[in-house]
C-alpha cells in the first residue's frame, strides 16, 4: 500500500533541509530499495512517498540503518590515514594519495569528497581541491571529516537516540535545543557573528539539529565533485550559491539530481532568457527556484537562508 509522510521539519528555505531530504532518499533507495522512495512538494512542504505500509519509525530505522554503512565507509578511508590524520582530515589530500584510496574505498564516498579532475599546486605538492560542500575546513578546531566521522558513527549503545534525532529533524519543526560537534555550517542559524558581542561566540555551545546534519552526511554522497573551468563543482553548487528546485511532482532520486545538474536551473540566477527557465520549469513541474549564498566571515564559511530567483 503506498503511503506518504509530511516532512514537516524540512524546510524549503533552508540549505541543510534540502541536502538532508536527499540524504533521506538515498538512505531509503540502499536500505529499502524495495519502498521505490520519491519526493514532491506540495504548499513549500516536502512529502515522502513509499510503496510500503510502514511508520515513520521505521522511516527513521532505515535512514540510520544506511548511515550506519556510510559510517563504516568513512571510518575506512580515515583508518587509512590514521597515521597522518592531521594532515587529511579537512580533505586535503595530495593527489597521489587520493588516486591509491580508489582502490579500497567507497567510490560514491570519495567523488563526493573530490575530483582528482581539480587540484592545486601548494609548495611543489599537488593536492585535490575538496568539495565546495565542505565549509567547516579547521577554523576554531572545526575540521570535516572528523566531523564526518561522528556523524556517521552508530553503534548499540546510540542507535536508539539517534532514530529519535532523525525522527525530530524530520517531523518536527526545528528547536534547536540539542547541543551539537556534528554541524557542518550547512544550516544558516550556525552562523554567529561576533559583530555587537559582548564576547567573542566561539566559547559558547553550539546548537543544532543533529538529526538533519547526520541525514546531511549521507546527502553528501549524492553531491559528487565534478571539475569546472572555476574549480569543482557539485549538484546544487553554482558560483558560491547552492541553487535548487521546488518541484511538485513526485520525483525518484536520480530524477532530482538530474534535474538539479540542469544547466538552466544552475544558471537561472544570472540568466536572462527566463521564458526558456520557465518552460524548462513546467516540463519538470517546477513551482520556484531557491538560492542561497556561501557567505565568509572571518575564518568562517557559513550558508545564508535561500530567496526565490524565480
Amino acid at each position: 500500500m503506498p503511503k506518504n509522510f509530511l516532512l514537516n521539519g524540512l524546510y524549503f528555505g533552508n540549505p541543510l533541509a534540502v541536502i538532508s531530504l536527499l540524504g533521506l532518499l538515498r538512505a531509503m533507495e540502499k536500505a529499502r530499495p524495495s519502498w521505490k522512495p520519491k519526493a514532491s512538494w506540495l504548499n513549500l512542504v516536502p512529502h515522502l512517498h513509499v510503496l510500503a505500509d510502514v511508520s515513520e519509525d521505521d522511516i527513521c530505522v532505515a535512514a540510520v540503518d544506511h548511515l550506519d554503512y556510510v559510517g563504516s565507509k568513512i571510518k575506512d578511508l580515515a583508518d587509512i590515514h590514521r597515521s597522518d590524520y592531521k594532515k587529511i582530515r579537512n580533505i586535503e589530500f595530495m593527489l597521489s594519495d587520493f588516486k591509491k584510496l580508489g582502490d579500497n574505498s567507497d567510490l560514491d564516498l570519495l567523488a563526493a569528497l573530490a575530483s582528482e579532475g581539480c587540484t592545486e599546486v601548494e609548495k611543489s605538492v599537488e593536492r585535490v581541491v575538496p568539495t565546495p560542500l565542505r565549509l567547516v575546513s579547521g577554523a576554531g578546531g572545526q575540521n570535516f571529516l572528523p566531523r564526518l566521522e561522528e556523524a556517521t558513527r552508530v553503534d548499540d549503545r546510540s542507535r536508539t537516540c539517534i532514530v529519535k534525532q532523525v525522527n525530530k529533524a524530520l517531523f518536527e519543526t526545528w528547536k534547536y535545543d540539542e547541543e551539537s560537534t556534528i554541524a557542518f555550517r550547512l544550516d544558516p542559524k550556525e552562523d554567529r557573528p561576533q559583530a555587537y558581542r559582548a564576547r567573542a561566540p566561539s566559547t559558547d555551545p553550539v546548537f543544532a539539529i543533529n538529526g538533519a546534519n547526520r541525514l546531511a552526511a549521507i546527502g553528501f554522497t549524492v553531491c559528487y565533485c565534478v571539475p569546472t573551468h572555476k574549480g569543482p563543482s557539485c549538484v546544487l553548487y553554482h558560483d558560491k550559491k547552492l541553487i535548487w528546485p521546488i518541484w511538485t511532482n513526485k520525483l525518484s532520486l536520480s530524477a532530482i539530481t538530474t534535474m538539479m545538474s540542469h544547466p538552466d536551473i544552475k544558471g537561472a540566477v544570472q540568466s536572462v532568457n527566463r521564458q526558456k527557465i520557465r518552460s524548462m520549469m513546467r516540463a519538470y513541474s517546477i513551482d520556484r527556484i531557491m538560492a542561497a549564498n556561501i557567505v565568509s566571515t572571518g575564518y568562517y564559511k557559513s550558508m545564508t537562508f535561500a530567496t526565490r530567483v524565480i
